[in-house]
């Protein structure tokens, strides 16, 4: 009795020893971070009236899209819920193909088994809500200066919930820190699994490989490869054999989706370029890779080379969702560029948001099934020609501007390293 009850007091001391030990930034960031999740929740929540009191709240989509857009709260967690019949619990990838890879299918599907809409909304915003807690918490792990801006930040008031992004920008913080940590197998794990969440983390993965590559560390290398591939092949491989072709419609769609407002379109129409912003997305691309891959071989640190890539990647590509902000929020964080890119992008993100929402709202019909006015389409096409422009100028300067920053770090990063090497140089032939 009496070791039992000296194990409990060593427990309870150890507890307050803990939390004493926490810094008080990490509680109030922590607080921070409930505190974006719970309004997010209650912002997006949408009211009872937008849905239809059939077999546990279908929803209707119509109606909802039309309330959402008109107050900025629309969330794809909700509106995708009857479009990816997930009210009927059919099985992703096996009996509909969706435009999202395999483990978000399978979250979505598992997040609608529990009840209605309304439940299945309440376990998808608190599994997002404990990723980005936890994506937090290891930030200041791996990046303790700079953790605090991610959990201030106002693009998790406006992205956090709108789609399933922070599962995989968890999955990509978790396998960056067994990555730093040095355990490869786990790291290569962990980058597929947020690969095929969603595809952006296998951007990181391929920079890690080539980072490995050129310092020889081939073990290293064979260990995270390895772990990836073997993790990709149990996550894809019964669905590539039981459907291929719904399995590879995610790559279809996005390989063949049209561009729409993309850089090109701030100073050409793009209807009259069908196929010069697929082109110039493509030739950027590579050639943002290749001077990464000269960059590496000259040992520039593997995660500012990604970041400064994976900027120009989206800058350049035919596709710019408002949510890409918080993934190149991430990425610029993870290598600690200068804490004003952190308030541009910030800024940037918010008008994005509700430009688009804004544009999406006089689109749309006030009623399903319903014509847009005279009154309205004149609205529309005022604002989609004199507002919604600029919205795009700032986005896309936003992006030129992070690009030259991330071109003048290494600049520097470059001069100062040839210049310890001329001083090096210069003591062994004093020597």
């Amino acid at each position: 009795m009496l070791t039992r009850f000296n194990s409990k007091k060593r427990s309870l001391s150890a507890f307050k020893e803990s939390i004493s030990a926490t810094k008080p930034r990490t509680i109030l960031c922590t607080v921070a971070v409930i505190i974006y999740s719970v309004t997010g929740y209650l912002r997006l929540k949408a009211p009872t009236s937008v849905f239809v009191s059939h077999n546990n709240y279908l929803p209707n989509t119509n109606s909802y899209l039309s309330w959402s857009f008109a107050h900025t709260n629309y969330s794809d967690i909700l509106a995708l819920y009857i479009s990816h019949h997930l009210y009927s619990h059919m099985f992703p990838y096996l009996h509909f193909a969706i435009e999202y890879p395999v483990l978000l299918g399978l979250f979505m599907y598992t997040s609608a088994l529990f009840g209605g809409i309304q439940t299945y909304f309440v376990i998808s915003t608190v599994a997002l809500s404990l990723c980005c807690l936890a994506t937090y918490l290891i930030l200041e792990k791996i990046t303790p200066k700079y953790a605090w801006i991610f959990a201030v930040n106002p693009l998790l008031y406006s992205y956090e919930f709108l789609n399933w992004d922070l599962l995989a920008i968890f999955f990509m913080i978790v396998a960056y820190y067994f990555y730093i940590r040095k355990y490869y197998i786990l790291s290569g794990i962990f980058f597929a699994l947020g690969t095929f969440t969603k595809f952006f983390p296998v951007i990181l993965f391929i920079f890690i490989c080539l980072g490995l590559f050129f310092k020889k560390d081939r073990n290293s290398l064979f260990k995270n490869l390895g772990s990836f591939g073997i993790a990709t092949l149990i996550i894809n491989l019964p669905f590539m054999i039981l459907n291929i072709s719904n399995w590879w419609y995610f790559y279809y769609y996005n390989i063949f989706r049209k561009g729409k407002y993309s850089i090109l379109y701030v100073f050409f129409p793009r209807s009259k370029f069908p196929v010069i912003t697929d082109t110039f997305a493509i030739l950027v691309t590579l050639a943002a890779l290749i001077v990464g891959i000269y960059l590496l071989k000259r040992k520039y640190p593997v995660i500012q080379t990604a970041s400064m890539v994976f900027v120009i990647f989206l800058t350049a590509n035919k596709v710019f969702s408002p949510q890409y902000m918080l993934w190149i929020f991430i990425f610029v964080l993870l290598a600690s560029w200068p804490k004003w890119t952190f308030i541009l992008i910030g800024t940037a993100g918010i008008v994005d948001y509700y430009n688009s929402w804004t544009l999406l709202h006089f689109e749309t019909p006030d009623y399903p099934h319903q014509m847009l006015t005279t009154t309205q389409l004149s609205t529309l096409n005022w604002y989609s020609t004199t507002i919604y422009p600029l919205g795009l100028d700032l986005r896309y300067i936003t992006l030129m501007i992070l690009i030259i920053a991330g071109v003048s770090l290494i600049a520097k990063s470059t001069l100062n390293n040839d210049r310890a090497g001329n001083r090096i140089s210069d003591k062994t032939q004093n020597l």
